[in-house]
């Protein structure tokens, strides 16, 4: 076993147990529940896109912390905040599964897939994952797509986050 797979089993043990094992994961707006197995189907769907936003709910008692973005769609800008809750909290890919449904309920929100494409790169617990460059890049250019629609700052982000992608290929650290 490399010592990067044994980081990232670290991690998601940590992960795991934090979140109480296999029992629900969290309680959702809706008052149902994703189980450990559901999560786990979204997360076999690959790591595309589409395929992230499999499972993805909003989660209820997170904070109330916020970033107005530039979306028509209430329920982008909440999962656009709920993706940025997590990301603080070091929940990297339930992050990019919140950032990904704001995308597909508003496909110009260009802070949607800015998000995403964060949350799949590298991070200061684990280098970028070679499953989840192709994802990272169709995030950050569909978000480079869409930032004319959006402020300065928000065009700013982009732009800087763009930097960190040379392409959709895998490069390894």
């Amino acid at each position: 076993m490399t010592r990067r797979s044994r980081l990232a089993l670290l991690v998601f043990s940590f992960a795991a147990a934090a979140c109480g094992g296999a029992g629900p994961v969290a309680s959702v707006s809706s008052g149902a529940a994703t189980s450990g197995d559901e999560a786990a189907a979204g997360s076999a769907a690959g790591w595309t896109l589409g395929g992230m936003t499999n499972g993805a709910a909003l989660i209820e008692n997170l904070g109330t912390h916020q970033r107005k973005v530039t979306t028509t769609a209430p329920q982008a800008q909440a999962f656009f905040d709920q993706g940025l809750r997590l990301t603080y909290g070091f929940n990297h890919d339930e992050a990019a599964r919140s950032f990904a449904r704001g995308a597909e309920m508003d496909p110009t929100c260009a802070m949607c897939f800015w998000g995403a494409a964060y949350t799949l790169g590298p991070n200061y617990n684990i280098p970028m994952l070679p499953d989840r460059a192709q994802a990272a890049w169709a995030a950050i250019t569909r978000a480079k797509a869409e930032a004319a629609s959006g402020t300065a700052v928000e065009q700013a982000l982009i732009a800087a986050l763009a930097k960190r992608y040379k392409g959709p290929e895998y490069v390894d650290p």
